[in-house]
């Protein structure tokens, strides 16, 4: 009995043997499709090296340039992998080309061939008057091409705007206009609170405020500080506006503790309408001025109160000069819509009934059962396809990184095609076989 299994054990194993040399001799359909997935394998890798284009960059450049200057373009230029950087590999090289062109079309080229991998610039030289567009591109050893970069820069003589294109602003201008520059209504009074608490320095803020009175007809902010440290030299000039370093430095969240004290005499609603009519009388003029041909406007020195009702509008190509000036916003009173219901304040009961009246009507009802029922389908709808696709949650990455693919754009295109099966074709086919 023995001996006949070990004999039926002896045939499986030839008749094993004899399958796989017939598999080795003629290939089975299985070996014929892993030779043709290696060869579309190789053809893919072709077209992902193709895609692997050049990078270049620019550097800043002025966008506007004296005619007695030297015009140089520096960019920086690297292969796909940036291998001069990660893999010490500087053997790349690159063509690189520069087309300027001008209003008059006047179309210069400049080249630079067979650079390495790195920071070079072109030497324009100086450049006549006018307006130029310049396009940046590189080409490196496989006819690769890198995107183009575009830049527009102007060409001036000089940027000084002449004295006849200036105007210096008047006392008249100031009547004609209605302008107001004497608007410096509000004074501010620190109270030494360094290194204290919000409700510490409030504490101090109040029990100063007692003791101090505004002046006729302005107001006073009373606000917690500390003095500005002695190396920082008071007075001195710095910045990057060259301002003086300020006496008092406000405390954080120093705004939350102040209090404003009102004279019996500060008129809130005449000083807005002062504000109101500087805003306009501002913009009138500077709308005037542009329609004679002037670039540029000097104020006279003061504080303009402006209404947050009618901000200042510079025209195109207009500049203003301050000339010491300030341009003050006026506090936003936000009372207009308190006043209004006080001045229409017995029509106040009406208005309430009519809330109640038509919020019970039936095209009310009916229109917030439709517009609840659409919200309800769509968020549902929502809800489940996010089921579904997992589009946007952040949760399929991980399981996309794993796969063993030659490029990773092969692997996000059966990214976004996973998305379109689960959402259009899957839940489709779902619902048809649901509802038939």
């Amino acid at each position: 009995m023995i001996a006949k299994k070990m004999k039926v054990l002896l045939t499986l194993s030839a008749a094993v043997m004899t399958a796989g040399t017939l598999f080795a001799q003629v290939p089975a359909p299985e070996a014929a499709a892993q030779i043709e997935r290696s060869t579309k394998t190789e053809k893919s890798m072709i077209i992902s090296k193709d895609l692997e284009v050049p990078y270049i960059s620019i550097y800043y450049v002025e966008p506007n340039i004296l005619t007695t200057q030297d015009v140089k373009i520096s960019f920086y230029v690297t292969d796909w992998h940036q291998s001069e950087i990660r893999l010490m590999d500087k053997s790349k090289r690159f063509n690189a080309f520069l087309i300027l062109s001008d209003t008059q079309k006047n179309i210069r080229k400049f080249d630079l061939k067979k650079i390495p991998a790195g920071d070079h610039s072109f030497q324009i030289g100086k450049l006549p008057e006018g307006d130029y567009t310049l396009r940046l591109y590189a080409i490196d050893e496989r006819g690769r091409y890198t995107p183009s970069i575009f830049h527009e820069f102007r060409v001036r003589k000089t940027y000084a705007i002449p004295a006849e294109e200036t105007y210096r602003m008047t006392p008249a201008d100031l009547q004609q206009y209605k302008i107001n520059n004497r608007g410096n209504y509000g004074e501010l009074h620190f109270v030494d609170a360094a290194g204290k608490k919000a409700d510490e320095t409030k504490a101090i803020v109040e029990a100063a405020a007692a003791n101090l009175k505004p002046a006729d007809g302005k107001y006073l902010i009373v606000a917690g500080g500390s003095k500005a440290p002695a190396d920082l030299l008071i007075g001195k000039q710095c910045g990057a506006y060259d301002l003086p370093v300020p006496e008092w430095l406000p405390n954080y969240r120093g705004r939350e503790s102040a209090k404003i004290l009102y004279s019996p005499t500060y008129n809130r609603e005449r000083v807005e309408q002062e504000s109101l009519e500087t805003g306009r009388g501002i913009n009138q003029m500077l709308a005037d001025l542009r329609k004679k041909g002037i670039r540029k406007v000097v104020f006279l020195p003061g504080v303009y109160r402006i209404s947050v009702k009618s901000p200042i509008n510079i025209p195109s190509g207009m500049t203003v000069d301050l000339n010491g000036a300030t341009l003050k916003l006026h506090e936003n009173t936000e009372k207009g819509g308190i006043i209004v219901l006080i001045a229409r304040i017995k029509f106040i009961p009406a208005t309430f009934g009519m809330i109640f009246k038509y919020a019970f009507q039936p095209q009310a009802i009916i229109g917030g059962a439709f517009g609840m029922a659409i919200k309800t389908a769509i968020s549902q709808g929502a809800k489940r396809g996010l089921f579904s696709n997992e589009a946007g949650m952040g949760s399929t990455p991980h399981a996309h990184a794993q796969a063993n693919v030659n490029h990773p754009h092969e692997q996000g295109a059966v990214a976004m095609a996973g998305v379109f099966i689960d959402t259009f074709v899957v839940l489709t086919l779902n619902a048809l076989v649901i509802i038939s």
